[in-house]
């Protein structure tokens, strides 16, 4: 089952509300900026200032909670981001644990999600959408 949700403002709170599964990630349109891909974290690039939001609805960093550790831009190709959604505040998936209402970087083409990585695996996508007066 592939979920959409729209909002106009984004919240993690919002996202985690609409989601029926117990957990599993979401895109939300992050994406590395230009200028910080093939970087790992510096001081021109760090957490807040590597992403940014890719449908113009967006601006801002409210939101870009990262894991512990992340972005880290592993083999210098993770330029998207995916939230974790979950019902519990944890997840252990591949032997480690993950934060819910969090993000973490990955390549912009995620394929199919093994056994070990399936509490994570791509439930759908978040839109964004400018709000009204």
């Amino acid at each position: 089952m592939r979920i959409t949700v729209v909002l106009s403002r984004f919240s993690p709170a919002s996202i985690l509300a609409q989601v029926p599964e117990s957990s599993g990630s979401l895109w939300t349109g992050l994406r590395r900026t230009k200028k910080c891909i093939g970087q790992k974290i510096t001081a021109t690039c760090t957490n807040l200032t590597s992403f940014e939001w890719t449908d113009g609805s967006s601006t801002g960093t409210d939101g870009f909670v990262f894991q512990a550790g992340q972005p880290d831009n592993k083999n210098l190709d993770q330029n998207c981001a995916l939230f974790l959604a979950s019902k519990t505040p944890t997840v252990v998936a591949n032997k480690g644990t993950y934060y819910a209402a969090s993000y973490e970087d990955t390549g912009c083409e995620v394929g199919e999600f093994s056994e070990a990585h399936l509490p994570r695996k791509i439930l759908g996508h978040v839109c964004g959408k400018k709000a009204s007066k």
